[in-house]
């Protein structure tokens, strides 16, 4: 884990990032309890975000850890970048077209979902969409004998 932040850092000095860079980065580092499981922290009421590493100020590295089910409220990044590496388990985004000013009350308009498996990675910039992201199991991983409220689709992230 701290080669996997060393690299990060350096990608992270200068105040461009390199998105390509940092995706390799991510698919490059493979999933190993025995670096993460000390900020595994769960709760079963809610998502559970542990500090790993401020990153020189500019990220938060964060173990994110989820019970089965749970999903975020539908959100955007401001702008800001999240990458996601799936350490275990599998999430589901489901992507939604940012709304306009006048549509107060209406529904969103989904624009499309994806998955990510573990050892694989994601970005969202929430540049002109937002997101909810679900994630099923103690540590995110879909079953297959359990009745999910979703057909299952291609991911769209990568795969290392």
């Amino acid at each position: 884990m701290q080669d996997l932040i060393g690299e990060m850092r350096s990608i992270f000095r200068d105040d461009h990032v390199n998105i390509e860079d940092m995706e390799k980065t991510l698919l490059s580092y493979k999933s190993n309890p025995a670096d993460w499981g000390q900020y595994a922290m769960f709760d079963e009421r809610t998502y559970t975000r542990n500090l790993v590493d401020t990153g020189n100020g500019k990220y938060n590295m964060i173990v994110l850890c989820w019970g089965p089910g749970m999903c975020t409220n539908i959100h955007d990044h401001s702008g800001s970048h999240c990458f996601v590496k799936m350490l275990e388990g599998q999430l589901k985004e489901t992507r939604f077209a940012f709304p306009e000013e006048d549509t107060c009350g209406k529904p969103l308009d989904k624009i499309g979902e994806s998955y990510v498996s573990t050892n694989e990675v994601t970005y969202m910039s929430g540049q002109r969409h937002t997101s909810q992201v679900t994630f099923w199991s103690r540590y995110g991983k879909l079953g297959d004998s359990v009745d999910m409220p979703f057909d299952r689709i291609q991911s769209s992230s990568r795969q290392g």
